[in-house]
């Protein structure tokens, strides 16, 4: 008899030798989770000889699922790819699960649950002894098991253990199933937090020895450290995605002569899975000169409303439009948007920030613009669309912000499998009598920002801030060579103008020393003046001594008529023309329809073909007012 008994143990120790190692072989072979747990229920189920292993894991919300489960002939009904609310199981559960590594075994038939700690509550240190606590069970719990058709159940908790340095501000501990301990010897801390459960159901009476449990309580470390490893295989993996991300968008800003702004919003709106994107860039910072001008290949096609000569926008995908009554041209033009702008994106703090390191331009994260109470005044651009959620990015030159990167996600319908029928709205108060599936769907969800989203926002947002620093360099350069260029011109001009003005005053001169005939001077003196002001018609009127004057002499381009020898008629000059001309005053009418000018003034000019006139006193002896040199377009 002893024979025998010896020999059952020792093959029972065998077959947890075996289990372990297999677990262990497992989790060497692979590092994709979802095959180590599928092959860890089945080998556990086995072990045990019972009717249903699962491995329950939390979600962030609180509720669970049932990701992994082995069930023996169809004893009990399958639960895998259910979900369960978070009344489901209590908070104070919940907190024992992490804190003291407590695991549970629960008897329906004799209405008793066994709570066996491993780690003290107040320090998490082992305990030396194990302890095994007994208590009545709760009535709830027991209809709750009953209602599932389970007669006896145990669970081990499955813990994720993340060791941090304690001034790290990104790998914090928010959730209340997490716990940190601190470690004082070598300044860092460690972030335990309630990953899921390893549970055990049979549909009659078991009893679960002191052997068993520490089987399963060997597993469930096994699986902590799979976890760990599949976690951290996942987070190489999508920070290589992200990189690769980050370089093709790159490539994109520099690999080419040309920048490419639109392709690169194309690029990073479809990495961040975005229904559409939008780049704003102001305008001033720079010159007067347009991103979109030759040096951007493929620049979105600006309309009138989406253009202006203050700022530059890039688009793609669906957008938001702003209703008639407001007068901004786009959003980030809107007053409460480039307010924000000004202040460097500062004072914000009713939108959530991600907050950056040694950086003043945080990143705007908003996961539901309807439920923004500052977004309220821009909410009715977005009414038209089904965008939800914005990554508002700032982007920076020298210390100062240049226009931002905005990502639009939309909303989304979710459809969550739950074990049994319950108001998602209110608490649990009884335990439901069925855990039958039931199908909810969500309509107009926000689909929430994940800390890779921001880490891979701010990454790219640096490429466009250097590849938008560089341009606006080069607009600098330019601009300067061009304005010197420009007053090289302007001077070149002048002095052009000058040595022609020069050359009109010696052939007149020479045209007065070599003849005495007033009207041959006359003639070269209308001629050069209409050469040199590159006008259709010059004249000279002279005023007759008590007499109407006339035009004595023109010079006219091309087929402009003739007004030789017409005479003005004074009734349409206002009163003290004289005396403006006597006064060596020079008149210039830009045009005969702007200016203020009698009726009969402007219909004499108009039957004369003049629509602007240049009109420059000729004095005479004694300072009288000998005539006018006209010039005429």
């Amino acid at each position: 008899m002893q024979l025998t008994e010896n020999t059952q143990e020792l093959n029972h120790k065998l077959d947890r030798e075996i289990l372990v190692r297999r677990i262990t072989e497992r989790i060497r072979q692979s590092l994709e989770l979802a095959d180590i747990l599928t092959s860890t229920v089945a080998e556990v189920r086995s072990f045990l000889k019972t009717d249903r292993i699962m491995i329950y894991r939390f979600t962030p919300d609180g509720s669970g699922e049932v990701i992994a489960e082995s069930i023996n002939n169809d004893r009990l009904p399958s639960l895998q790819g259910l979900h369960f609310p978070a009344d489901d199981i209590p908070p104070q559960a919940r907190e024992m699960y992490v804190s003291m590594r407590q695991r549970t075994i629960v008897d329906v038939n004799s209405g008793t649950i066994v709570l066996s700690p491993l780690d003290a509550a107040d320090t998490g240190q082992p305990l030396v002894n194990e302890e095994m606590h007994y208590r009545s069970l709760d009535p709830c719990h027991t209809a709750y098991l009953m209602a599932m058709g389970v007669q006896s159940s145990f669970i081990v908790p499955i813990l994720h253990r993340r060791s941090v340095s304690q001034n790290s501000k990104t790998e914090i501990c928010q959730t209340p199933t997490c716990v940190t301990r601190y470690e004082a010897k070598n300044d860092r801390q460690t972030h335990i937090e309630l990953w899921g459960l390893l549970v055990s159901h049979h549909s009659t009476p078991r009893n679960i020895s002191a052997t068993d449990l520490d089987v399963v309580q060997l597993v469930a470390d096994q699986l902590s450290i799979a976890i760990s490893h599949s976690l951290l295989l996942q987070q190489t993996r999508s920070q290589a995605a992200r990189e690769a991300t980050v370089s093709r968008i790159a490539a994109l800003l520099y690999g080419q002569a040309n920048i490419q702004l639109q392709q690169a919003l194309e690029a990073t709106v479809t990495a961040f899975g975005g229904s559409g994107g939008r780049l704003y860039l102001n305008s001033p910072k720079t010159n007067s000169e347009q991103l979109s001008a030759a040096k951007i290949d493929r620049a979105f096609p600006i309309t009138a409303a989406q253009r202006d000569t203050n700022f530059e926008l890039f688009a793609t995908g669906e957008q938001p439009k702003l209703p008639d009554w407001e007068t901004a041209r786009a959003i980030e033009a809107h007053p409460l948007w480039q307010q924000w702008l000004t202040k460097g994106w500062k004072n914000t703090a009713e939108i959530p920030n991600f907050p950056v390191t040694d950086s003043q331009f945080p990143v705007w994260i908003i996961t539901d613009l309807y439920k923004e109470p500052l977004f309220r005044v821009l909410v009715p651009a977005f009414k038209p669309t089904q965008i939800r959620g914005l990554l508002v990015i700032p982007l920076h030159y020298k210390q100062q912000v240049v226009g931002c990167l905005t990502i639009f996600r939309n909303e989304i319908d979710t459809e969550r499998m739950w074990a049994g029928r319950f108001d998602s709205s209110a608490a649990q108060i009884l335990p439901r009598q069925s855990f039958e599936v039931w199908r909810e769907i969500k309509k107009g969800q926000s689909p929430e920002w994940k800390w890779e989203d921001i880490e891979q926002a701010l990454a790219i947002s640096s490429q466009f801030c250097a590849a938008i620093g560089q341009y606006i360099l080069y607009q600098e350069v330019q601009a300067l060579n061009a304005n010197l260029e420009r007053q090289v011109q302007e001077r070149t001009a002048q002095l052009q103008k000058s040595l022609d003005f020069a050359q009109v005053l010696t052939r007149v001169r020479d045209q007065i020393r070599s003849t005495l005939d007033l009207k041959t001077i006359l003639q070269t003196i209308v001629r050069e003046v209409r050469d040199l002001l590159d006008t259709d018609r010059t004249v000279i009127y002279q005023f007759a001594s008590g007499e109407q004057g006339e035009v004595v002499v023109e010079a006219v381009r091309g087929q402009w008529q003739s007004i030789l020898g017409v005479k003005s008629p004074q009734e349409c000059f206002p009163e003290g023309s004289d005396c403006f001309y006597r006064g060596r005053r020079v008149r210039a009418i830009n045009d005969i329809y702007a200016e203020d000018l009698t009726p009969c003034h402007r219909e004499f000019l108009e039957s004369l073909q003049v629509r602007g006139s240049l009109i420059v006193p000729m004095i005479g002896k004694d300072s009288q007012l000998w005539g006018l040199l006209i010039a005429h377009e």
